[in-house]
């Protein structure tokens, strides 16, 4: 299959690097200054980025799943670490369940900032073990690893209904009955909160159909962000391999090095046709679009982890000093094949949905 991107699509990954370039995320994490995101953010709604997947009706750019993965590409190279995954690419997809557009006007403007409630426990995402539950338009339960949890105005929480279906259900931050607490986390640019329900109001979004398609538009979209730290890791190795020199010659030129940047290009480049390839099946409503999701996130997350660890060596010492930038991308991709899946739960569940869990004798 030969995929493309659109003119529209180019443009907004152009104006998206050049807005990242002059914010320098990286820069930013590693000052010993705080710094006031909540600029960058009014600066991402003056420039549209917020609308990205909203009605045009409402301001939005009506992008699909292609779109949204393509600009957090992006994201994912400058290493941005705005709750922009959670609010714009995982809210504005939920929140299109919802008959009041409201919540999703807030947020096209950058007065509202959203985030996915879905894990307990230890955090897998098989979702076997879900306890959170739903009566009389109350909510009860415990939510851990919850993204810029901390800072969100809205909760998406998935939690069982009368009868144990899964729903989908938004939650005011303000609402009575919630507490919100900090989590220590290994990412200094992802936050993370455990949130307490104690019979709070919440309004319901969808059944088990909208909590599928949410799990699978997260995983997908957060494979495409991995996609661009995988690639950040790679050309800063080989920026690096370049500009070095050992015994008077390029460290690049050595065979060792060379072999580290190959495998790493050949980690980049399958990630990248997994991710766009499940890009588009979402983009279509493909019948294999959640087996195409979980190859993606499956090989754009080793990918990310694999090109992050590796960079670390062809840098050596400099890679483990604060001021190198590398150490936030190796703790990104820790934290992300973490928290959506490791390649190991990830293939299960490819070979699950593919039905290739099943004894022979069963098969079709």
């Amino acid at each position: 299959m030969r995929f493309e991107f659109n003119e529209l699509q180019l443009e907004l990954r152009q104006v998206v690097g050049a807005f990242l370039d002059g914010l320098n995320p990286t820069h930013t994490l590693l000052s010993p200054e705080k710094t006031d995101e909540t600029k960058a953010w009014a600066q991402a709604a003056e420039l549209g980025l917020l609308g990205l997947n909203a009605p045009e009706a409402v301001g939005g750019l009506a992008g699909g799943p292609v779109t949204v993965a393509a600009l957090l590409e992006v994201m994912g190279n400058r290493h941005w670490s705005s709750p922009y995954l959670s609010t714009v690419a995982i809210g504005l997809d939920a929140l299109s369940f919802s008959p009041d557009q409201r919540w999703v006007e807030a947020i096209v403007k950058g007065d509202l900032q959203v985030t996915l409630a879905v894990l307990e426990g230890r955090g897998s995402l098989a979702l076997t073990d879900l306890e959170s539950t739903v009566r009389g338009g109350q909510i009860f339960g415990r939510k851990n690893f919850v993204l810029h949890g901390g800072a969100a105005d809205l909760f998406l929480v998935v939690a069982r209904e009368a009868g144990g279906h899964l729903g989908l259900f938004a939650v005011e931050a303000s609402a009575v009955g919630l507490t919100v607490c900090g989590e220590a986390a290994m990412d200094p640019g992802r936050p993370l909160a455990t949130i307490t329900f104690e019979g709070t109001p919440c309004q319901r979004l969808g059944g088990g159909d909208a909590v599928e398609r949410i799990l699978n538009r997260a995983q997908l979209y957060s494979a495409a962000e991995s996609l661009g730290g995988a690639q950040a890791c790679l050309d800063l190795a080989v920026s690096y391999a370049k500009d070095r020199h050992q015994f008077g010659r390029p460290i690049g030129s050595f065979q060792a090095i060379q072999h580290h940047c190959a495998e790493m290009l050949l980690q980049v480049e399958s990630a990248r046709s997994a991710v766009y390839a499940a890009a588009h099946a979402a983009e279509h409503e493909r019948e294999e679009t959640a087996m195409q999701i979980a190859m993606a996130q499956a090989t754009a997350s080793e990918a990310f982890f694999f090109c992050a660890g590796t960079c670390i060596q062809v840098l050596g010492g400099i890679a483990i000093t604060w001021e190198h930038p590398v150490h936030l991308f190796f703790k990104r991709a820790q934290g992300s094949r973490t928290l959506w899946g490791d390649p190991s739960f990830q293939r299960r569940r490819f070979i699950a949905l593919g039905g290739l869990d099943r004894p022979l004798a069963e098969a079709p």
